[in-house]
């Protein structure tokens, strides 16, 4: 999460994390910010296509 310290991100995941597995994390996507925003990016778009396959869907139903 940003603005907390690695110690507060403990209690942030659904599952448990040690310190090093976090402070590995941020060493990762510090490394490599591009692969981090493009994935990111890729997960919006992916949304955004559920959001036009459901709102197809409704109009479908609807007979519109």
């Amino acid at each position: 999460s940003e603005g907390c310290a690695p110690e507060q991100m403990q209690d942030v995941f659904a599952v448990p994390l040690t310190l090093a597995q976090i402070h590995l994390a941020l060493a990762y996507a510090a490394a490599h910010p591009e692969e981090i925003e493009a994935a990111f990016a890729a997960g919006d778009q992916a949304l955004q296509q559920i959001e036009r396959d459901r709102a197809d869907l409704l109009k479908r139903r609807s007979g519109r």
